[in-house]
């Protein structure tokens, strides 16, 4: 088993099926996508009423394996509107817990491992993963590095692996890292290149995440090629939700917690509904999905399904919860959605001390 690099802007195939990473990382770059929501306000696509419904199925699999093909590398664009023509698969929150996204991703039925690599397997299908994949665990570039890999697998067969930018990654590229776990400065050391004395000095282990992240730095310019907003088909991509004055001002996207909360009295879910209504018909789109706010019976949907919550908070350095993913599909003329919930036989221990999810 070997390890893969984070070399010009990309990952060298296949990525191993590793639960550490050690990645050195060679690219500049920058993160600013906040243009992508005013774009949003150019789409014609018919507005739909909140009446429509959906069938919702929540099961529980196990994943399945089989062969893919390695793609090779191809050139990366930054997206605000994609057409699918297969599924459509949203995964939540990562928080740096690798073993829960390869978990995520096999429930999905879009990875399986073949001779310790990690191939796609999902065809067409189109992975939308909702940011946050930085902080409170210790393996973030390892998951970036993976989500990257699959999506250049995917693109040969039509599908595509997209992640979003969450409050977090905002946070990161901003030099603020109090949400950042010993073992994720170490892995920021390690891509940076320290090695032996260095590695252990916890100074420069700051120094080389604040390398990392700063605008120009490696991860930064990874960071820019993820959305903030992303429609696919008919359904809005965020990490925090959209407002329809977000058309205007793309600031709160990432850290909006308006759809997110766990519990509503009848009269904010009359506002919240209102408010996602009036968003819908502005951008184009019938359904919303979003993270940032973990929710702790697991996903759900709130205004007659027409808006998604896919934080189930699955990574260990939050509830340490079984890993949900959103699953759409079309069957008999109609939109299906699904969660499907992954079944992990062993279950690592929630990290001491991260008591605080938001």
């Amino acid at each position: 088993m070997h390890t893969g690099q984070l070399s010009s802007g990309s990952l060298k195939a296949p990525v191993p099926l590793c639960l550490r990473s050690n990645f050195p990382a060679r690219c500049l770059g920058s993160l600013s996508n906040n243009a992508d929501v005013q774009r949003l306000k150019a789409s014609r696509r018919s507005p739909n009423p909140l009446n429509r419904g959906c069938r919702c199925q929540v099961h529980t699999v196990q994943s399945e394996r089989r062969a893919a093909t390695v793609a090779s590398p191809s050139s990366y664009k930054v997206p605000t509107y994609v057409r699918a023509t297969g599924r459509i698969v949203a995964i939540g929150d990562i928080h740096g817990d690798l073993r829960k996204a390869i978990s995520s991703l096999e429930a999905a039925r879009v990875l399986q491992e073949v001779g310790g690599q990690v191939r796609w397997a999902g065809g067409d299908t189109v992975v939308v993963q909702l940011g946050d994949v930085l902080d409170r665990g210790d393996s973030e570039i390892g998951v970036v590095m993976l989500l990257r890999e699959l999506h250049k697998q995917a693109q040969l067969e039509g599908g595509a692996v997209y992640m979003l930018n969450g409050n977090h990654e905002s946070l990161n590229v901003s030099g603020n890292f109090r949400y950042a776990t010993p073992g994720g400065f170490r892995e920021s050391a390690l891509a940076a290149g320290l090695r032996g004395e260095d590695l252990q000095n916890i100074e420069k282990q700051k120094q080389a995440r604040q390398r990392m992240y700063t605008p120009g730095g490696p991860m930064a310019r990874e960071l820019a090629k993820n959305p903030t907003v992303l429609i696919v088909n008919d359904t809005l991509f965020a990490h925090g939700g959209v407002l329809k004055r977000h058309g205007k001002d793309a600031s709160s996207v990432m850290w909006n917690r308006m759809y997110s909360k766990e519990a509503f009295t009848p009269y904010d879910r009359f506002c919240v509904c209102r408010q996602l209504k009036a968003t819908l018909e502005a951008t184009g789109a019938r359904h919303m999905i979003i993270g940032h706010t973990p929710q702790t019976t697991g996903a759900n949907c709130e205004c007659n399904g027409h808006v998604w919550r896919m934080d189930v908070g699955m990574s260990g350095g939050v509830l340490n919860a079984l890993p949900q993913v959103l699953e759409i599909y079309e069957l008999h003329g109609e939109t299906t959605v699904r969660v499907v919930t992954a079944a992990i036989p062993c279950v690592p221990q929630r990290r001491q001390g991260a008591r605080n999810v938001f």
